[in-house]
């Protein structure tokens, strides 16, 4: 069986599999899809598109890898290796190939990562904040103030309509990928978010606009177009003197650092973002956390205070009693 799935593989290059591979991709998001698509036709197709798919080996790729590690940023290097995995891992399932080459040939290829904070500080964030109400921009100001404070993915608050919005309450239901595409949230779960009073009377002003969406683009069926915004978003990060590397989505991640830096319970924390899993909120966004607690750590000093030892009767006589062992029965 095995000899047939590698002969299999040997009867078909990785061009004539990749021609119609992405186009079956469904389940994937635009954006996902559109990656994978530059990788395939910049990078995968001209390194090994004429290799039968059975004839590619972990070191042909590892060799790859190290060639475009002298070129370009280890995260382009990584998201090629991705799309590379997800169309090996398909020809495996197809029967085509005995294994996946790609699994694993990124180990120990990558330099030391250090982790750069992509939350903003709360000082920070006044200071974007006053620099995104000057862009010429004029939602920008609303834009930022709103992602900050809901913690909603770019995506998910281009597709915000005035439909959305209860008491206190946003309904998450869908995200905007740009070019009219519309899908469900990330990892396919909606989600109700709790908003603060303020922040509910900022979202009634966007509504009030008397748009289909809150952010509106040219189009009036359609929102704000992501390129926009993203323009617009380093104007601001510009103006204000802050990371060129910080993007729409720091906002999301500056919500959730300060709700946990301000002792928000992490499973809240979790709830409010749309996490499958409390170790992300925890993991990622905990290490981010922008101030210390002192307050926190004065509670332990505080606490033999706050429970003053309590007088044992023995013998009608109120005293504190010693802690001796127990005297063992001799036999």
């Amino acid at each position: 069986m095995r000899g047939g799935v590698a002969a299999a593989g040997r009867n078909m290059t990785l061009d004539a599999y990749a021609r119609d591979w992405l186009a079956r991709q469904r389940r994937l998001a635009p954006n996902t899809i559109k990656a994978y698509g530059l990788a395939l036709r910049h990078h995968i197709l001209p390194r090994f598109g004429r290799h039968d798919l059975g004839a590619i080996t972990t070191p042909d790729i590892r060799d790859w890898l190290r060639t475009g590690l002298l070129t370009a940023e280890p995260n382009t290097v990584k998201s090629h290796l991705a799309a590379l995995s997800a169309l090996l891992m398909d020809a495996l399932l197809d029967g085509l190939i005995p294994a996946n080459p790609a699994h694993g040939a990124g180990r120990r290829l990558w330099p030391r990562e250090v982790r750069v904070p992509k939350a903003l500080t709360g000082a920070q964030l006044a200071v974007l904040t006053y620099a995104a109400d000057l862009d010429r921009a004029l939602w920008l100001g609303a834009w930022v103030r709103i992602g900050a404070r809901t913690g909603l993915r770019p995506g998910e608050q281009l597709a915000l309509t005035p439909e959305c919005l209860e008491e206190h309450l946003v309904r998450v239901e869908q995200t905007y990928h740009g070019v009219g595409r519309f899908g469900p949230p990330k990892g396919g779960r909606r989600r109700v978010v709790e908003v603060s009073h303020g922040t509910g009377e900022l979202l009634a002003e966007r509504a009030r606009l008397g748009r289909p969406f809150l952010f509106p683009g040219r189009h009036r069926d359609r929102p704000l177009d992501p390129a926009s915004l993203d323009r617009a978003f380093g104007r601001a990060i510009h103006r204000a003197g802050l990371p060129a590397h910080l993007t729409p989505h720091c906002l999301r991640h500056t919500y959730a650092s300060l709700l946990l830096a301000a002792g928000a319970p992490p499973q809240y924390v979790r709830q409010q973002m749309g996490h499958a899993s409390i170790k992300l909120t925890v993991d990622v966004y905990g290490s981010w956390i922008p101030a210390s607690r002192p307050d926190l750590l004065a509670v332990l000093d505080e606490e033999p205070e706050r429970h003053p030892p309590r007088p044992a009767r023995h013998h009608g006589i109120g005293r504190i009693l010693p802690f001796t062992r127990p005297q063992r029965r001799r036999a």
